[in-house]
């Protein structure tokens, strides 16, 4: 028998029990400093205290956006656009790195393996040139929504 398989069903932690207690009470949109949820929950927003957050958003079923150095947003329909392409950029550079590696591989190792592996890394390649097009075909369509949705125009000065 396998030594990592799990003997105990897994447990949510007294900490992320609050926090999830203080999520359920915000609204979508609101932002949540650190400092407001230490404060509300009695729960350190240090390393393990963020770990507890991203536990607890999880477990309600939220979303958030993370404003570095102080606290997080929960997601409104206003944000919406913002974070799932924030996320298909995630997708699109891990994309690209396992792409490189792919194609490093089969250039270096291609003949050394057997049919059926060659076939399945070349295949894998075209995986990834897939969802590559699929990334940047979604940030376009951001991209145009993000300017065709932008109705307030700021003239430039003229220095002639």
């Amino acid at each position: 028998m396998d030594g990592r398989i799990k003997k105990t069903i897994p447990k949510i932690s007294e900490e992320s029990l609050k926090i999830i207690t203080f999520l359920n009470k915000c609204n979508n949109g609101d932002i949540l400093s650190y400092d407001k949820i230490q404060e509300e929950t009695g729960v350190k927003m240090n390393t393990f205290g963020k770990s507890y957050l991203r536990t607890a958003v999880n477990k309600c079923g939220l979303v958030y956006g993370c404003i570095r150095g102080y606290g997080i947003k929960l997601a409104d329909a206003q944000s919406t656009m913002s974070l799932v392409t924030h996320r298909l950029g995630k997708i699109t550079s891990t994309v690209k790195k396992a792409n490189k590696t792919q194609k490093t591989l089969v250039s270096q190792f291609l003949e050394e393996l057997s049919p059926p592996e060659q076939k399945q890394i070349l295949f894998i390649g075209a995986i990834f040139g897939a969802i590559k097009v699929a990334a940047d075909n979604g940030k376009l369509i951001y991209s145009n929504n993000k300017i065709s949705n932008n109705s307030s125009r700021i003239d430039l000065p003229n220095f002639n």
